[in-house]
């Protein structure tokens, strides 16, 4: 799974991000979106101008524009990061066979933004934002968005004037959801984030934008004003230790920002040089590593959220972050326009007047609009949507108002207005809507009241309902920790619930186990701050083990619910793993560890092969329960020699399985003073065997008969397995016959050695 374990690394205005698993894999994040291109190569981008505004034909009164952006990276730009991945962070980081897929973003929304200067001033702030366009990000592989509005006369003429600068203050804004780890620090915070908040009020306007370093300022003054807690448990003063003390104040900086401000670009520096251009470097903020000279606006946060943000920054666990690549428009169109000198490219001057066209307003005097609902019928319960829409009159009342009613989305229904002889209507709101929602009583999530949508104004030609904006569903993703104690706790209850303001309730149940870690549920709320929502958890495992744990019912917002580990704290082993596979058919080790005060018992099995040259176990253990792990080492050779080695125990995080442990060893044998018949021999029987450094137990053995009809030639040497661990001592014991048959036995006796001498005189054996 994605990590968002800092610094973030920069290569080429790309920011990667590792995976948290597999160290080979690298997820990248588009620092910026693109226009996108249509099957003849050219963008997709539409501008109508309307002509006719009153005072002549000439006069410009508004614009279609029509407009389809991508947040892609393309395929040659990820080979490119993979070769340069590793010269780029190290190959201490990044092993050898790197590559770099696109990040896969969850939800997101694009806007089409116009910065203007404010009337107001004062607390306003130098800019204000208007809302020109929303749309929806595909979630694809280029997160397309599209966009159909009507623009008045002056935005008309700066979007126009956009296809010329790339400066001008037109932004597309991608705010993208994206899911990953957050890493686990040895920190602990607490904090009452409601006075934290109130504190930041304090210091900043909910209207102003602030350069990053004055915010990181102001949480910082924030943080130590409103007494918040920060338990560091830093182990040593050396420089790594420091090292790891300011990596984790780093992460919960980083971590307040994005939930209680808002990031855009800084709209003095809103050119197309600033947005979406990223030096190469490590940040420790993931906002300032895919956006640089961006701003801040402190958003507005509902009590709820506050009472159930939780800095558990001493778990590993997943949370959804926020990117907001962006772009101006004209800087959408820089690379079509000039080329890499500066110089404008001889293919401009053709592509810009088929971008921009125009159109006589005087023949064709009418509103039409096409009219429609997004689907949520079946899956949020609705049974129909009502819609109105109406023209405001000359005299600011409501006029040619109509109503359709929706039951399904497939249907459409045309708003059409007849302008003829009316004074001249103002193109930038042509006419508002208002809708009403109904539920079915049998639908998923049960009966509710109707509600409703008030007047809103529109601008496009093609309306499309969004019956949400009644009313919310949100989706709450519950998943278990990465490295949950599955083998501890085999299945984990969660009861979720959700009361409305007529008190009716909504309830599920979600049962996870280690092949379903995770689930969604999905309930209805009424529209406005996120809804929160109860849940209780229930950790299940056998009653000689302690039984179940059952904690207490608690509110969140968050639609993201990590269901922590109950054994959080996780005793490491890291296993290194290298063997002459060409030799070997199969190896395994076998790991286990007991804690009998805390009913903590693991027996597990870790398949080694050529592929996987590390791996990596954290088993959960108990406060103060013991480090002490059991690990025994088997191998089955091709020659059909079987290792198994004996039970050993470490305390040290790391375990090497190397060529040493599969080692052979060559003992050889030579007799001396023969031959037999001298010495009166019929024939001599040594007895070889190898014995375990532990437990004294025979790993193998053999023995050397020595007689007349081989005496003359040499005696093989003798190969076994050293083991694990390792057996250099070599156990003899030799047996003479005389030529009558009575035995002379040597004792046992064992020798390091690797040559043995049999004397035929003193019957005996050195080594």
């Amino acid at each position: 799974m994605l990590t968002f374990d800092p610094p973030y690394a920069v290569v080429d205005g790309y920011t990667l991000l590792a995976d948290s698993d597999d160290p080979r894999q690298w997820y990248a994040l588009a620092p910026a979106p693109a226009l996108a291109v249509a099957a003849d190569g050219r963008p997709e981008l539409s501008i109508l101008q309307y002509l006719g505004g009153g005072a002549g034909t000439d006069r410009l009164a508004g614009a279609v524009v029509t407009l389809s952006t991508v947040l892609a990276i393309p395929d040659e730009v990820l080979v490119s990061l993979a070769a340069k991945l590793r010269d780029r962070l190290g190959a201490d980081r990044v092993p050898a066979g790197a590559r770099v897929s696109p990040a896969l973003y969850d939800s997101g929304t694009v806007e089409l933004l116009v910065l203007g200067e404010s009337a107001a001033g004062g607390d306003a702030g130098p800019f204000e934002i208007t809302f020109a366009g929303p749309g929806r990000a595909s979630l694809g592989a280029d997160n397309r968005a599209g966009f159909q509005l009507l623009a008045d006369a002056n935005a008309a003429t700066l979007l126009a004037a956009c296809l010329d600068a790339p400066d001008l203050p037109v932004l597309v804004v991608y705010r993208m959801q994206l899911t990953g780890l957050r890493p686990s620090l040895s920190i602990r915070v607490d904090a009452d984030w409601s006075k934290v908040y109130s504190e930041l009020g304090n210091r900043a306007s909910l209207n102003v934008w602030y350069v990053a370093a004055d915010v990181e300022s102001m949480v910082t003054e924030a943080l130590e004003s409103s007494g918040i807690t920060i338990d560091e448990t830093v182990y040593g003063t050396g420089p790594e230790a420091r090292d790891a003390a300011e990596k984790a104040r780093k992460i919960l900086l980083d971590w307040v920002i994005g939930r209680l401000f808002t990031p855009l670009v800084d709209p003095a520096a809103a050119t197309a040089n600033a947005i979406g251009r990223v030096v190469d470097d490590t940040v420790s903020s993931l906002t300032r590593a895919a956006l640089p000279g961006l701003g801040y606006r402190l958003r507005a946060v509902s009590d709820d959220e506050l009472r159930t943000m939780s800095a558990r920054m001493d778990e590993t666990v997943a949370e959804r972050r926020e990117l907001v690549p962006q772009g101006t428009l004209g800087g959408l169109l820089q690379h079509l326009r000039v080329d890499e000198r500066g110089d404008e490219r001889p293919t401009w001057a053709a592509l810009r007047a088929s971008l921009l066209s125009q159109l006589n307003l005087a023949s064709f005097p009418r509103l039409e609009v096409a009219v429609g609902v997004e689907d949520r019928f079946a899956g949020d319960g609705v049974a129909e949507v009502t819609v109105e829409l109406a023209r405001v009159g000359d005299g600011g009342d409501l006029v040619d108002r109509q109503s359709f009613t929706f039951r399904d989305a497939a249907t459409r229904r045309t708003y059409v207005v007849n302008l003829l002889g009316r004074a001249a209507p103002s193109l930038s709101h042509p006419y508002r809507w208002r809708a009403e929602v109904r539920f079915d009583p049998s639908g998923p999530m049960g009966a509710a009241a109707p509600v409703h949508v008030d007047w809103q104004d529109a601008a496009t030609t093609e309306l499309v309902v969004e019956p949400r904006e009644a009313y919310q569903v949100p989706e709450v993703t519950v998943a278990a920790a990465p490295t949950f104690s599955w083998d501890q706790f085999p299945a984990v209850e969660v009861d979720l619930r959700h009361a409305d303001a007529q008190g009716r309730t909504q309830h599920a149940r979600l049962a996870l186990g280690p092949d379903h870690p995770s689930g969604t549920w999905r309930f209805r709320a009424e529209a406005g701050p996120p809804a929160p929502y109860g849940y209780a958890i229930t950790y299940h495992r056998p009653d000689d083990a302690g039984g179940p744990i059952a904690v207490p019912e608690r509110d969140l917002v968050d639609t993201l619910l990590t269901v922590p580990d109950p054994l959080p704290r996780k005793r490491r082993l890291n296993v290194f793993v290298s063997l002459p596979w060409d030799r070997i058919i199969t190896a395994f080790l076998q790991v286990r560890y007991d804690d009998d005060p805390n009913g903590i018992h693991i027996d597990e099995q870790l398949d080694l092969s050529p592929g996987t040259p590390y791996v990596r176990r954290d088993l959960p253990i108990a406060a103060g329960g013991p480090t002490t792990v059991g690990y025994r080492l088997t191998v089955l050779f091709t020659d059909g020699k079987l290792l198994e080695g004996s039970w050993r125990s470490t305390d040290d995080d790391r375990l090497v399985i190397d060529q040493r442990t599969v080692d052979t060893r060559a003992v050889s044998v030579r007799l001396v003073g023969g031959p037999l018949a001298a010495q009166h021999l019929r024939e001599v029987h040594l007895k070889l065997e190898v014995a375990d450094p532990v437990t004294g137990a025979v790993r193998a053995s053999t023995e050397v008969v020595v007689d007349s009809a081989n005496e003359s030639r040499p005696l093989p040497p003798w190969d076994y397995l050293v083991g694990d661990p390792p057996a250099q001592g070599v156990r003899h014991r030799a047996v003479f016959l005389d030529d009558h048959g009575f035995p002379t036995t040597t004792p046992w006796a064992t020798s390091a050695s690797g040559l043995l001498v049999v004397s035929l005189r003193s019957r005996s054996v050195s080594g």
